[in-house]
């Protein structure tokens, strides 16, 4: 088998286990009751720790994981605010009283 029919199959199973599962590829964000905007609960921590003032490194170590996992993470933030810094994200987070 090759490691994309593998990789589909794996995928067909989970889908079958769990069918509220997103789809592939698909940004997780939440919604608030609203409809708006909801970060994830490892999103605030992150996006809280960069209005701290902290580094990518410094959060990894304050979230206890990875800077590339601190960088999907606010990627992720801005994208859905229509951003394009961390800075603007943690900006717009204050001011719709995200932060």
């Amino acid at each position: 088998m090759d490691l994309t029919k593998a990789a589909e199959t794996t995928r067909e199973q989970i889908e079958a286990a769990m069918p509220n599962l997103p789809p592939a590829g698909r940004v997780h964000q939440r919604q608030d009751g609203d409809g708006e905007f909801a970060p994830t609960e490892q999103q605030y921590r992150i996006l809280s720790a960069f209005g701290d003032g902290l580094t990518y490194g410094q959060i990894a170590r304050r979230v206890d994981c990875h800077e590339s996992v601190v960088s999907y993470h606010l990627r992720n933030v801005r994208e859905t605010l229509g951003v394009e810094t961390s800075k603007e994200a943690g900006d717009e987070a204050q001011r719709v009283e995200l932060l």
